[in-house]
């Protein structure tokens, strides 16, 4: 009793302290704001926060931003909903951290920024200005400028006088030219966001003077060439996607920390044997995809010995040379979906620790030896290939660790028994959209398994048999099939949670078909033809709540047509006098 009182007394004294800080709260909001019906002022911690809504005029906030009206310098300065085009002084007596605005702004006024030497972080959204405000270019202390989403046509000297800019976003808008000399007093500048504008051309070693640059995004625009651009040895992250490039062979022959390359997207047609030197071994992540590649050099990718990630995908490859990844031993994803190969062989011989292989959309016939060695694949994607046959060959002993393996969309009409019997871990198979017309038990045993995928198949019948020692699976799909009957045949999953046998030629649900201890949640069985009769009576007496009575609907007898099993009582079953599960 006496624990219980002073846990009473407890959440007591915490709900005083809760409302003490809210009555501070609205109180600082009461004697800062409240005069100004479109602002409002609030503290997270110590920072401060004004935002104000639908300002048609920042001259309506120079009573806000008065002498003496805040005590200490206000953290973030948020404009939103905003109709005012032009920027005039009004923040001569306030300091502010930072300010975001999407305000469709035509002018800044020549002082408007300059007074608000603590301004560290400038945001602004759908500007009106084509060029950066002189305003803008005096913020000598500015590190974060951004103006996305406006109508900048370009960049010449105005950000030159910004010694300690930092990070630089001009996202889409319409900037078609920079010049040569825009970023060459910006030494302390790490990253660059151009993307999204319609840039065809820039200047080779414009940025050359950023010696701490480390990113680079000019995704999303029109340049046909990127040579000389990228020669700044601090880079570590290059984004170029989207362009018209049709060459990099000389874009990447500088001494590099780089990292990370995106240059998917691009009309490449061919990569020659040198684009990747030896001073790009510190390359980790390399896109490649959407390029219209239908060759790559056998020793393309030799220097990239540190490279983890890469991205074919989408391309024109038929085949690749057997040797095109064996110098790449740190390699954990490779993505070569959407392509033309019907042959790999062990082209992954050397890549031990490659945990994720999408070969979906491809030409693959067969799965035979390709895998071997993969210790530690834990994700096989498959889908859409021309695959008819699985044998215990394809998923050897070696792949221990799968736990995804993805075989949708072939046509396979045979999986031999002791298939996946190696695959010890696997939690996720996915069979469906094929022509299997019986599971040979190349299922079962699998203790692991979680989600098993069987629809869109041309299965007729699923025996008790066929689904053994499978004791974690919860999601099994059986839909749109040609079964006549499932009785038993899901006996043994007792921790099945859901369950889909729609669209098949069922007309019945026993009992038996489940456990004893009925534990399904969920049980999708649409498009069959019920018969309603005592052998559902068993579904109206459930204990555990289920919609199950809710989805069947009556088929036969004539009288029950359409209605549903909940409407019905087990007398309206029991007419019917047959052997009953």
């Amino acid at each position: 009793m006496r624990k219980e009182e002073n846990t009473l007394a407890m959440n007591i004294n915490f709900l005083c302290m809760f409302l003490s800080v809210q009555v501070i709260l609205a109180w600082g909001k009461e004697s800062l704001c409240s005069f100004n019906r479109k602002c409002e002022c609030f503290e997270v911690g110590r920072r401060l926060y004004v935002k104000c809504e639908r300002i048609t005029r920042f001259s309506y906030l120079l009573d806000l931003f008065s002498e003496n009206r805040f005590s200490r310098p206000v953290s973030v300065f948020t404009v939103k909903k905003c109709e005012a085009q032009s920027f005039p002084n009004v923040f001569s007596k306030v300091a502010i951290q930072e300010i975001r605005s999407n305000c469709p702004i035509k002018a800044i006024e020549k002082g408007a920024l300059s007074s608000i030497e603590s301004l560290k972080v400038l945001k602004l959204h759908l500007t009106e200005f084509q060029k950066i405000p002189k305003a803008i270019s005096k913020l000598k202390n500015l590190k974060d400028l951004t103006i996305n989403d406006g109508k900048l046509t370009g960049v010449d000297a105005e950000l030159q006088d910004m010694a300690s800019l930092i990070k630089l976003q001009l996202k889409r808008n319409n900037i078609r030219q920079i010049s040569y000399e825009a970023f060459s007093w910006n030494s302390k500048i790490k990253s660059i966001d151009l993307s999204y504008n319609k840039l065809v051309f820039l200047y080779p070693g414009m940025f050359d003077n950023c010696e701490n640059l480390m990113k680079v995004d000019l995704r999303n625009n029109y340049l046909s060439s990127i040579d000389g651009l990228f020669t700044v040895p601090s880079l570590k992250e290059v984004n170029v996607r989207d362009n018209h490039i049709e060459c990099i062979d000389d874009a990447f022959q500088h001494e590099s920390n780089l990292q990370i390359l995106d240059v998917g997207r691009n009309p490449l047609n061919e990569i020659s044997e040198t684009a990747f030197s030896s001073k790009m071994r510190k390359l980790r992540i390399l896109f490649l995809d959407s390029c219209d590649l239908a060759f790559l050099p056998f020793t393309v990718f030799n220097s990239l010995t540190k490279l983890e990630k890469i991205d074919l995908s989408f391309n024109k490859l038929e085949s690749l040379p057997y040797e095109i990844f064996h110098s790449l031993s740190n390699l954990v994803k490779v993505n070569l979906k959407g392509n033309r190969i019907s042959h790999l062989g062990d082209v992954f011989k050397s890549n031990h620790r490659l945990a994720s292989i999408i070969l979906s959309n491809n030409y693959l016939q067969s799965c035979e030896g390709i895998f071997y060695g993969l210790y530690n694949l834990k994700t096989l994607d498959l889908r859409d290939n021309q695959l008819k046959v699985v044998t215990k060959a394809c998923f050897s002993s070696t792949l221990r660790m799968i736990s995804t393996l993805q075989l949708s969309k072939n046509r396979i009409y045979r999986i031999d028994a002791e298939s996946f019997t190696n695959l010890k871990f696997l939690k996720n198979l996915s069979l469906d959209h094929n022509k299997l017309a019986y599971l040979n038990g190349c299922v079962k045993n699998m203790s692991e398994l979680e989600g098993l995928l069987l629809d869109h198949n041309m299965l007729r019948e699923v025996r008790e048999s066929e689904l053994q020692n499978l004791p974690k699976l919860k999601r099994l799909n059986l839909g749109n099939n040609r079964l006549s009957t499932v009785t038993r045949a899901f006996r043994n999953l007792a921790s099945l949670e859901s369950l889909t046998i729609s669209k098949n030629k069922l007309t019945t649900l026993t009992r038996s078909t489940f456990p004893a201890h009925f534990a399904v949640k969920k049980i999708f069985l649409s498009g069959n033809k019920w018969v309603c009769d005592c052998r559902l009576i068993w579904i109206l007496k459930l204990e555990t709540p289920t919609d199950l009575a809710n989805r069947i609907i009556c088929s036969t007898p004539q009288r029950l047509v359409k209605k549903k099993l909940s409407q019905l009582t087990p007398f309206d079953l029991m007419t019917w006098n047959e052997h009953c599960d």
